[in-house]
């Protein structure tokens, strides 16, 4: 055999064992109803769902101002709904191995997706709360600051 095919098929006997080491630690995982990589994804999707469609609930249409940001937390809730979704499909249903063996195979291929969409979800949470502070910096000051009164309290 020549180094090259050596070394390929080295190579992927390391990709093989390194798959079934993370397959055969999410089926243990799952058997002991247990997901701690996926916990504070879902806590921190839970609340940020839940604030988003407190605040989109407001009574009555937002003022023009704050449409940026009702959009802005639409955008969160379905990102959150996501990961929820995708995690709760990472859960056995029952405790049999096959149950196991299946949510432990979407677990391991669905990884990807679920890290993609927390990055989405972080960034979107950290333009919010850009968005929720300009908006609760300048909102005090605009009815106080004005030329008008500035300039009469130079006078």
């Amino acid at each position: 055999m020549d180094p090259a095919s050596a070394i390929g098929v080295a190579a992927s006997a390391i990709a093989f064992l390194e798959f079934t080491y993370k397959f055969m630690a999410a089926v243990h995982t799952i058997y002991d109803n247990r997901h701690p990589e996926y916990a504070s994804v879902e806590d921190t999707s839970r609340k940020m769902k839940e604030w988003s469609a407190a605040f989109i609930a407001q009574a009555g249409p937002p003022p023009s101002e704050q449409v940026p940001l009702v959009s802005l937390a639409n955008q969160c809730s379905i990102m959150a709904a996501d990961i929820i979704r995708k995690i709760e499909r990472t859960k056995s249903s029952k405790r049999n191995a096959i149950a196991v063996v299946l949510a432990a195979l979407r677990t391991v291929c669905s990884k990807s997706d679920i890290l993609k969409l927390q990055k989405d979800l972080d960034s979107c949470r950290a333009q919010l709360h850009l968005q929720l502070t300009m908006t609760q910096r300048w909102e005090p000051l605009t009815p106080c600051f004005s030329p008008i009164s500035a300039a009469e309290k130079l006078l």
